[in-house]
């Protein structure tokens, strides 16, 4: 699949993303070539290399993106315009209480890793771990790594940086952990892009993600004498909870806006529509997950991973799925509805090559929400 566009490469995505603050810190363009690094949660253009045309703006989440085009290359399920594609949805959790305790809701995407790994059907996992407060990529090569970094950051991370540093340095097979705008720029990196080795990204784990913390949250943590995050959640209709070094901490839903991102605000995409399996709270109970299965591949490694024991799946309790859906449906609404707002930051939809008639179809469920 390739995109009908102009040609355009760092300049413009300096000028059209990063510089007007939409970029969203999910390192794709990080380490892509030796121009475009990322710090903390941070990407710029170090250096201009004047090419005309490059792989950084095509895999670029906040450029230029057909999500129907995608979804239609990944051989998605059957769309749906709250979820995006989907064959199935379960609740499911890990088998091993061990990994169920290290991660979150279930553990069930530390579990999918460590299995993936176990049997050899990839060579390494793409994650986001910890440095203790800060969140940072690792590459995981052993289930203990994956076990070590287990557990929900909530602060956005330039994780993709991992994968360009991997397919790069060697030709490994990839799974690969993302919030739903990493799942978006792996997808046009695979469909839309040059870039070498990228047939190497076997799977694609999704996250349910409605915003994602600038690294700002950190900073202020660390002038209330924090150095470690133990744990952190978000229940519903609260903000953000945390367990750590120095007891438990928790902020208002208004003190946790202060923290989102800017570019958290044009995301259109809660449930990772683009992924093989999405995975999430259920918001009813916090040891199980929603697991959306999307693609064939993802629905053969649910299958054999539950058929080695190593996950535990069950129907969705009545009324979980409607309230998955009109969540995602909400915030669909609130992107395509700002008008240049939304919360009283600025939205940006240029990116979004949506259809007419899928856009006045998602407004016209989310108004019945």
């Amino acid at each position: 699949m390739t995109e009908n566009r102009l040609p355009k490469g760092p300049e413009q995505l300096m000028s059209e993303v990063i510089g007007p603050g939409w970029c969203v810190s999910c390192g794709a363009c990080a380490d892509l070539c030796p121009y475009i690094k990322a710090v903390g949660d941070r990407v710029a253009v170090i250096h201009p290399c004047g090419l005309a045309d490059g792989n950084c703006y095509s895999i670029c989440p906040r450029t230029a993106t057909d999500y129907a085009a995608l979804a239609t290359a990944g051989a998605n399920g059957n769309p749906d315009p709250a979820l995006g594609g989907w064959r199935r949805i379960y609740h499911a959790r890990a088998a091993d209480t061990q990994v169920i305790c290290a991660g979150q809701y279930g553990g069930v995407v530390s579990a999918l890793a460590m299995f993936l790994l176990k049997n050899r059907e990839c060579d390494a996992a793409v994650l986001t771990g910890s440095d203790g407060l800060y969140p940072r990529w690792k590459l995981a090569r052993s289930e203990a790594e994956v076990l070590a970094a287990a557990g929900s950051k909530y602060g956005v991370c330039p994780s993709l940086a991992g994968v360009n540093r991997a397919l790069g340095l060697a030709p490994e097979r990839l799974a690969v952990v993302g919030r739903p705008c990493q799942v978006v720029a792996l997808r046009k990196m695979q469909y839309c892009s040059s870039v070498i080795n990228r047939d190497k990204i076997q799977l694609v784990l999704g996250l349910f993600c409605f915003w994602g913390l600038d690294y700002t949250i950190y900073r202020f943590l660390a002038k209330e004498g924090v150095n470690k995050i133990i744990k952190a959640d978000v229940p519903k209709d609260e903000g953000l909870s945390m367990e750590t070094d120095q007891g438990n901490l928790k902020l208002s839903q208004d003190e946790t806006r202060a923290f989102i991102r800017t570019g958290c605000y044009s995301c259109i995409d809660p449930t990772s529509e683009l992924a093989d399996l999405s995975i999430g709270s259920t918001e009813a109970d916090s040891s199980w997950c929603a697991l959306i299965v999307r693609t064939e591949a993802g629905e053969a490694l649910v299958q054999r991973a539950t058929a080695s024991g190593v996950l535990q799946l069950r129907e969705p309790t009545e009324g979980t799925v409607d309230s998955l859906r009109n969540a995602a449906l909400s915030k669909k609404r609130r992107v395509l509805a700002a008008e240049g707002t939304e919360s009283g930051h600025s939205v940006n939809t240029g990116y979004l090559q949506l259809a007419e008639e899928d856009r006045r179809s998602i407004m016209e469920m989310a108004d019945r929400v």
